[in-house]
């Protein structure tokens, strides 16, 4: 995880580099960029983006 129980500090780092942690940054990544930009899902439905009539 990205935060980890430490002895004398009580929390630490953890190790960045494992797959479920880059996964967990990516996300909130993508979703900060995606409030920053205002996308939401309501947009979705409005333009049928993802529906074919």
């Amino acid at each position: 995880g990205v935060i980890i129980s430490n002895p004398d500090t009580f929390v630490s780092i953890g190790n960045l580099s494992s797959p479920t942690t880059l996964l967990a940054i990516i996300g909130l990544v993508i979703t900060i960029v995606m409030l920053v930009r205002g996308i939401n899902e309501g947009q979705r439905d409005r333009y049928n983006v993802l529906t074919s009539e």
